[in-house]
């Protein structure tokens, strides 16, 4: 999901996982209406890592990957061999082995982000929803998160992302809606929809498609003079 500053796209995957109530419409979940379903059955089946990652609490990261599972857990429940499998194999794919041990108060935007996205992984859902998660990213984890992410969907699985760099949207994503004021523009392919004059109608900036070993990229080349 791409678009503009206060397009909706944060709203919309909200709304998705019933934290929004909805105006109209409904949103369904396998079929069935969202509502049809309990809070842990639906945590079993997504999950969700929200624009803000800030830590309020001074718990390990450990701690917080670990809370993943809880959706697969009773009251009290100690976790299982299973649960621990799940854990391991997030933080091997997160890469946050070096960040176990420290506290999340104590870490930074980005590693917190990481820890954040190893927690999602320990779910084991098959549908990932993240809103802007690799806005404070390094370029390195920025690439690493997306590659997780191509790798859960070529698997089976969903994912849909909001995202404001339009590059990894366009090398990444299967599909896109472009939203504005709350509104849906367009939806399709990355070619369908970075389209130049969309761009011009809805960022307000000139934009062309470029060749560079091989692989297509995205090229900014300016605010538009006459867009308001």
């Amino acid at each position: 999901v791409i678009g503009p500053n206060g397009a909706g796209k944060s709203t919309l995957m909200r709304a998705m996982i019933g934290l929004v109530q909805l105006d109209g419409g409904d949103c369904r979940l396998q079929g069935e209406p969202l509502g049809r379903w309990s809070m842990r059955e639906r945590a079993r089946l997504m999950a969700y890592l929200p624009q803000n990652t800030e830590a309020h609490w001074p718990l390990l990261a450990a701690r917080v990957v670990a809370m993943g599972r809880l959706p697969h857990l009773s009251f009290w429940q100690r976790p299982g061999a299973k649960d621990q499998q799940a854990i391991d194999r997030a933080v091997e794919l997160a890469e946050v082995e070096d960040l176990l041990d420290r506290v999340v108060t104590t870490l930074s935007g980005g590693e917190r982000v990481r820890v954040n996205l190893a927690r999602l992984l320990a779910t084991g859902a098959p549908t990932l929803l993240a809103d802007e998660p690799i806005a404070s990213l390094d370029p390195y984890h920025q690439f690493h998160i997306m590659e997780i992410f191509a790798e859960h969907a070529r698997g089976g699985g969903s994912v849909l992302v909001v995202l404001h760099d339009l590059n990894y949207a366009a090398r990444f994503c299967d599909r896109l809606l472009l939203m504005d004021r709350g509104r849906s523009v367009i939806q399709g392919t990355p070619c369908e929809v970075l389209q130049p004059e969309i761009l011009r109608r809805t960022y307000g900036i000139d934009a062309r498609w470029i060749e560079s070993d091989g692989v297509t990229l995205l090229a900014p080349l300016g605010r538009h003079r006459s867009h308001h």
